[in-house]
């Protein structure tokens, strides 16, 4: 759980570095200079950390495996059921939401300014740099939708199926959503 928070922050730091670099370029070295950089990915770290062993292992709502759904779950106190619905579902549905809208404004501004260099210099766009943009689209746009079904899945779906097996293959694309957003 906390390479998972700490994989879904990241990508928010990626997406707001790039976001920087394309709406902030005179004031880029001054958000994300290397020092600051570093700090960032150890607040990242740190706060990822700290969470997780706050919400799972001293308030107690761990995970454990189920065997009826061969899958693992949260403790189902009512207490448990709420913290994680809003601090790992909300939390990382927002997060997903945010760098994907983040990612997407970034690529519309990225190509506006590339097409206006071009038009001003008189040169078209080659295919291979329009190909690198919508490539880039094409990435932005899965990577969202795949960390977004595998929470999706696992909170909203999962738990009204009742063939463990297919419980257990939707039940875990939260886990494996991470190996196929590159």
């Amino acid at each position: 759980m906390t390479s998972d928070e700490i994989s879904n922050l990241s990508h928010l730091l990626i997406s707001v570095n790039r976001f920087c670099a394309v709406y902030l370029p005179g004031h880029y070295e001054k958000f994300f200079s290397i020092r600051k950089t570093k700090f960032l990915i150890l607040t990242i770290w740190i706060t990822s950390i700290v969470g997780c062993i706050i919400l799972y292992e001293l308030i107690g709502c761990n995970l454990y495996y189920d065997k009826s759904s061969w899958t693992l779950a949260f403790i189902q106190t009512k207490k448990c059921v709420q913290l994680t619905w809003y601090s790992d579902f909300g939390f990382n549905i927002s997060l997903v939401v945010l760098t994907l809208v983040t990612n997407l404004l970034t690529a519309f501004k990225a190509r506006r300014n590339s097409q206006t260099l071009m038009n001003a210099a008189g040169i078209k766009m080659s295919k291979t740099q329009k190909q690198r943009e919508l490539n880039f689209i094409r990435q932005t746009f899965f990577q969202g939708l795949s960390v977004a079904t595998g929470q999706i899945t696992y909170y909203l779906i999962a738990p009204i199926l009742t063939n463990p097996v297919i419980t257990f293959v939707v039940g875990t694309l939260w886990g494996f959503m991470h190996a196929v957003e590159g």
